[in-house]
């Protein structure tokens, strides 16, 4: 759990805390804060993964926090943004702690080139937007639906995933 906590949370922290001490010493202060989070820190919807999206939800508001601790120090050239990736296609999940193996090629996701395009266009925007998910409309729609009835999300998400 700390190992867990350490890599997603407190890492991130303190990289922020270097960045932004940098972007701080430019004329006018500027820059871009990236944090890559996971759809799992906005809408827990993966069975076994608690501590990491539990992890991921404390970037999520960190990030945030942060955003309006720039708004209230009048930084307005620097950016913090979140990006929350949904299931991308690699290697990891072979070499995972308590891994069962690649995932399925049935588990809906994205390549490491579709996920990273809008993180690039998110860092590149003249106005940077403050989230972003990787898989885009799909993935707000769930959040937003998550938002509004957490008990019937939930409901809905366990019957899916016992059927499959």
């Amino acid at each position: 759990m700390d190992n867990i906590l350490a890599a997603n949370t407190k890492a991130p922290l303190f990289g922020m805390q270097v960045a932004v001490a940098h972007f701080k010493t430019r004329t006018p202060p500027s820059g871009r804060v990236v944090n890559i989070s996971s759809f799992l820190g906005r809408v827990p919807a993966a069975p076994f993964r608690s501590i990491y999206s539990a992890a991921k939800a404390a970037l999520n508001s960190l990030t945030s926090n942060v955003r309006m601790d720039f708004a209230a120090a009048g930084l307005s050239g620097i950016h913090a943004i979140t990006i929350m990736p949904g299931v991308v296609h690699t290697p990891f999940s072979t070499n995972a702690l308590h891994s069962s193996g690649p995932l399925s090629s049935s588990v809906p996701g994205q390549s490491v080139e579709e996920a990273v395009t809008p993180i690039v266009e998110a860092i590149e925007a003249q106005q940077p937007p403050s989230e972003v998910y990787t898989q885009g409309e799909r993935q707000h729609a769930a959040a937003v639906k998550y938002v509004e009835d957490v008990g019937a999300f939930e409901q809905g998400f366990m019957k899916t995933y016992r059927t499959s």
